[in-house]
């Protein structure tokens, strides 16, 4: 069972910088990008965004082509569609410090990834004026 943890230990070591994520959101909005633009787009140096680069390519995260140009890999762009649950769950980790899913199935607490995008709301008439 430990080995199992350390590879998901590992993904989210990769996944732990802000510019790695960056550079993983951008080629999933457009894949197939040379280090110049990108560097550009994040406003950083092309070393920086290179090493990063490196380290998504070793981890089979992204992929580069003969062309320079870098895109996600399938498990890239899975990975990418996790990002939203992490993302919901972290804006709200003081709502659910008081609350849980209750008897809400798993297969829904899955999805909570969906409502990343939506704003809590309190109290039965806001949400009907809404």
């Amino acid at each position: 069972m430990t080995k199992i943890y350390e590879k998901v230990s590992e993904n989210f070591l990769e996944l732990a910088s802000l510019q790695r994520l960056n550079i993983l959101f951008k080629l999933l909005e457009r894949s197939r990008k040379r280090i110049e633009p990108l560097a550009k787009e994040l406003d950083a140096t092309k070393q920086e965004v290179h090493r990063n680069l490196v380290r998504l390519e070793q981890s089979g995260l992204i992929t580069k082509d003969r062309e320079g140009k870098y895109s996600l890999t399938t498990f890239g762009r899975t990975m990418c569609a996790q990002i939203p649950s992490i993302l919901f769950l972290s804006q709200y980790r003081d709502y659910f410090s008081d609350h849980d899913f209750g008897d809400i199935p798993v297969k829904f607490v899955m999805r909570a990834g969906q409502l990343a995008t939506g704003s809590h709301i309190k109290g039965i008439t806001k949400t009907l004026e809404k």
